[in-house]
């Protein structure tokens, strides 16, 4: 039976001066569970399962993890399915005025006046 697609998944890695000449971090979600594998590039490693309330909690734990391997020098390999909470809502767009809200009435009379 073949694995499910991963709700969303980041693999990123880091350059070090030992053997292996660096290491692996990959996470992914599948709905309130989040699944994290780490450790030498070329090997199996280790994981970890997490199970959350909800997607929105084990999404945010994900980021939260992406975040501080980044801070100590990991760099993003791949990147599947953009984070829900990553969407950007698009902008309301502006209520349309009521005839009586910004529009001056001139009268006939008033656009023949001479200035």
């Amino acid at each position: 039976m073949p694995q499910p697609q991963p709700d969303f998944r980041v693999h990123l890695e880091c350059l070090t001066s030992g053997p292996t000449g660096g290491k692996f971090w990959i996470a992914e979600v599948y709905g309130s569970k989040a699944i994290v594998r780490w450790g030498p590039i070329g090997k199996t490693g280790q994981s970890k399962e997490y199970l959350f309330g909800n997607q929105t909690a084990a999404l945010s734990f994900v980021l939260d993890k992406e975040d501080e391997k980044r801070g100590k020098g990991y760099y993003e390999v791949s990147r599947q399915r953009a984070p829900l909470t990553a969407a950007k809502p698009k902008p309301a767009a502006p209520p349309e005025p009521s005839p009586a809200q910004g529009i001056d009435i001139v009268s006939d009379e008033a656009l023949s006046w001479d200035f």
